[in-house]
């Protein structure tokens, strides 16, 4: 599925001209990981083992785990972006998918936190 993404995205800013598509799609896969990470902690109800009362100092605490889970996306994609067939991506199916896998689940995660 998020090599899916990951393409789609890739394409998008290839054909965009964009100064670094690998990064900038791995950014968008990574945060995408992310709120599907949380949609499914809120879901299934697990606990998050909290390092301290204060949820700023959690906050900081997770901050070293986010930027090595980015760098390991960025990496696992960088690899294999010879590898994926570029194609032609309008922007409505960007936003198409945008919508689909970021947007919702977010709304989801957001409603489940209230």
């Amino acid at each position: 599925m998020y090599t899916f993404i990951f393409r789609k995205i890739y394409s998008f800013f290839l054909s965009k001209k964009n100064h670094d598509p690998v990064f900038n799609a791995s950014g968008l896969v990574f945060i995408m990981q992310l709120i599907h990470f949380f949609l499914l902690v809120k879901i299934f109800g697990f606990k998050v083992y909290a390092f301290s009362s204060d949820s700023v100092i959690n906050k900081l605490w997770f901050y070293p785990i986010g930027i090595v889970w980015l760098f390991l996306v960025f990496k696992f994609f960088n690899s294999k972006k010879d590898k994926l067939k570029v194609e032609t991506v309008s922007v409505k199916d960007i936003v198409l998918n945008l919508i689909l896998w970021l947007l919702i689940p977010l709304i989801i995660l957001i409603q489940l936190s209230k």
